[in-house]
């Protein structure tokens, strides 16, 4: 399977948070991003989709 990637719009959307909450997070290093051009976040949709897997088990412990 090829994973897809999304910029700051399409995470934002994608979890359904503001784009300020996903730069916030990525600055504190608790969301999986990258920056290949070092300016640009980028993130992985597979990656993210199992950030939010672990975040609803922790939640439910």
């Amino acid at each position: 399977m090829k994973d897809e990637f999304l910029d700051i719009f399409g995470a934002a959307e994608f979890l359904k948070l503001s784009k300020w909450t996903i730069y916030r997070l990525s600055r504190l290093d608790r969301i999986p991003c990258s920056r290949p051009s070092g300016t640009k976040l980028v993130f992985s949709k597979q990656a993210l989709e199992k950030w939010v897997k672990v975040k609803q088990n922790k939640q439910r412990k």
